[in-house]
């Protein structure tokens, strides 16, 4: 789509933030993922939300991330039922720059669930996706707490000032009763007691 700026020029239209709710399954996403809007006006952010993350919804958003060049995703979901999830996020930490995820209450497993998998190591998994084009990521996971342990919370605080590129990490955590504020190798590291 364009349209005629003040001078005369054709300028293309931009959408900074396309915001999708509310869908749950391929068969809803498809038709507005083919849509004139989706393919035709380029878009910087995407934040995308459902019950379900399903592989036929993820291989959607990931083809629009792709067409687009969205470096900024924000993703808001209750049942991860991607065969391999732990990939899913490999496969987003190299698309795009910034990550926001929140992890909704779904009937599952319990505490120590995060994005489908149970008691993981998330602490590796999230360095992991920094070791690609990741560079920040903020994880909202208020249902299920105990989805990061001490240990790798530690691990984190530890680490993370390590990589060989600056970060921005933020990540819901209850294992510290009176938070955490250190200062190491340059980061300042926070951990607040929400």
């Amino acid at each position: 789509m364009e349209r005629r700026g003040q001078s005369g020029q054709k300028e293309q239209q931009r959408i900074y933030t396309l915001t999708l709710r509310r869908f749950h399954y391929t068969s809803t996403l498809e038709p507005v993922m083919k849509s004139k809007l989706l393919t035709e006006v380029p878009f910087e952010q995407l934040e995308m939300s459902g019950s379900n993350l399903t592989d036929g919804v993820f291989a959607l958003l990931v083809k629009a991330i792709e067409a687009h060049g969205v470096n900024r995703l924000s993703l808001n979901v209750g049942n991860v039922k991607n065969r391999d999830p732990i990939t899913a996020l490999f496969r987003l930490s190299t698309l795009v720059r910034s990550l926001h995820i929140t992890q909704h209450h779904y009937n599952t497993y319990g505490a120590h669930e995060f994005f489908g998998r149970y008691s993981l190591d998330w602490a590796l998994v999230f360095l992991k996706m920094f070791s690609n084009k990741l560079d920040k990521l903020r994880v909202e996971n208020r249902s299920f707490k105990d989805y990061l342990s001490i240990e790798q919370a530690n691990v984190l605080v530890e680490r993370l000032p390590l990589l060989e590129k600056h970060v921005w990490f933020e990540a819901t955590c209850n294992k510290y009763d009176n938070g955490l504020s250190v200062e190491r190798d340059g980061y300042w590291i926070e951990v607040l007691n929400k």
